[in-house]
């Protein structure tokens, strides 16, 4: 096009309008009654052109979308008879190829010598309708999500303003949506003792900090009170500001009422376990491993719960029965338990403890578990060895009239029957007192005598005829 038009937008300022369109970023067309007679750069691009030769002599009406041919014939004819500027409105093109264009459209008529001329100004909203369309499918999923999601969801303003209330929170509650909306929920549903709690967590929300599983009380409309555990999300504004609050939330009042009742079952059984007389231990029946034990438990075996915990069963013996005890402990397992004679287990000291085992297999849950009572026998064995030996001291004294070899017999039984590593047996003779027999001490002690009245030790287990249970021989 080689001519080039002038308009004065004020007098005395010409503007070369030719180039102005040019160079303008916007798709712009000069309309002559209803053809085309200009089109500047930006418009060959949008409409898929190569040149404006391609455009120019085009019926306007051939670049509409048919759904918008009425509705910018209308806007045309106005601009041209009344001379009125028609707004940007949404229309769609149609591109050379066939394909539509969502556009905004601005119609402005201008005199050109004798007629009448209207410019039009084109704007591509093709990114943004699709921005806009996404947007609403967007909030088309999540508005379907949040009514037949099973969970509670709220919105909530910064100022506790309720804003969303989903069906199942109209549900819990036993309010409608509309009963609800632009009401406090601090006053509507939170208990007073929970709420600097609930305040707490949706200002951490809006500030950016996840809420990840909180739980506070809420109480519905008929006075009952429900546990909420809630996940949030905060809301922000075209300027990234928070101004409000998503709540997730999931009713476990049922969940904390059988927590608290398994919590204080285990209580009364832990209770059970630890007022046991015996040492009470459990395992896993596949692996060994202890899995629990009571107080006695640990006393039997000087060790803590901690340490008890974690443990192979076999580490409750000595290590030189291990395979032989693993036996038993398969036997029980395979018959669901059982009784053993006369066992050993291990104290951290090192000393060997002499027990009885008693043993069942349980099913918890799926798990089989090994239950192991083990009786201290200890006093029962000392008591039957004691037996025993004066067993033999009897038969030794019906064997000899010797009183040497009586005594001597009498002191070696005694010791090994109490478990002592050595003995001594002191006599009075007039105001002196006489070590005579001795086992596992130096014999020299024999020939030693103490004054009556220097044997403070003895002149009391001579006043006194009571048995006397010395702790520290070498300090008392």
């Amino acid at each position: 096009m080689a001519k080039s038009f002038k308009i004065r937008e004020e007098p005395g300022i010409p503007i070369d309008f030719y180039q102005v369109v040019q160079s303008s970023p916007e798709p712009i067309l000069v309309i002559s009654a209803q053809d085309i007679i200009f089109a500047n750069k930006a418009s060959i691009k949008l409409f898929g052109a190569t040149k404006a030769d391609e455009l120019v002599g085009l019926n306007v009406f051939d670049i509409i979308h048919p759904d918008y041919r009425e509705f910018a014939g209308k806007r045309i004819q106005k601009a041209i008879k009344e001379g009125e500027t028609a707004v940007m409105a949404e229309e769609k093109i149609l591109r050379l190829d066939g394909t539509s264009v969502d556009v905004e459209v601005m119609a402005r008529p201008m005199h050109e010598g004798d007629g009448r001329l209207i410019i039009v100004a084109i704007h591509d909203i093709t990114v943004q309708k699709k921005s806009e369309e996404e947007i609403i499918r967007s909030e088309k999923r999540f508005r379907a999500l949040v009514e037949t999601v099973p969970a509670v969801v709220i919105l909530i303003s910064d100022d506790f303003k309720i804003l969303e209330f989903n069906p199942a929170a109209e549900k819990l509650y036993g309010l409608k949506r509309k009963a609800v909306i632009d009401k406090d929920y601090l006053e509507l549903f939170v208990p007073k003792e929970a709420r600097d709690l609930v305040i707490q967590n949706v200002s951490e929300t809006l500030a950016g900090k996840p809420s990840v599983g909180t739980e506070n009380p809420v109480e519905t409309k008929d006075g009952k009170i429900h546990y909420m555990k809630w996940y949030g999300a905060r809301v922000l504004d075209e300027k990234g500001k928070p101004t409000a609050a998503y709540a997730f939330g999931i009713d476990v009042t049922e969940q904390k009422k059988s927590s608290e009742s398994l919590k204080a079952s285990e209580e009364r059984y832990r209770s059970l376990m630890d007022s046991a007389y015996d040492a009470i231990f459990l395992a896993d029946a596949e692996t060994g491993i202890l899995i629990n034990a009571n107080k006695r438990a640990e006393e039997l075996i000087g060790k803590p719960l901690k340490q008890i915990i974690g443990m192979h069963q076999m580490k409750l013996h000595p290590p030189e029965l291990a395979e032989e005890y693993r036996a038993i402990f398969k036997e029980f397992t395979a018959a669901g338990g059982g009784t053993t004679p006369q066992l050993l287990a291990q104290h951290s000291s090192g000393r060997k403890v002499p027990i009885e085992v008693s043993a069942n297999l349980v099913d918890v849950g799926g798990r089989k578990i090994i239950q192991g009572i083990f009786r201290d026998i200890t006093e029962r064995t000392r008591a039957k060895e004691l037996s025993d030996t004066l067993n033999e001291i009897n038969s030794s004294i019906h064997s000899t009239l010797n009183f040497e070899q009586i005594m001597q017999r009498v002191i070696v039984d005694s010791a090994r029957g109490i478990g002592a590593d050595a003995a001594s047996i002191t006599m009075r003779e007039d105001d002196y007192w006489r070590t005579r027999y001795v086992y596992n001490l130096p014999q020299e002690l024999t020939a030693e005598q103490l004054p009556h009245k220097n044997a403070a030790l003895m002149r009391l287990l001579s006043d006194t005829k009571e048995k006397l249970h010395i702790e520290d021989a070498y300090k008392d």
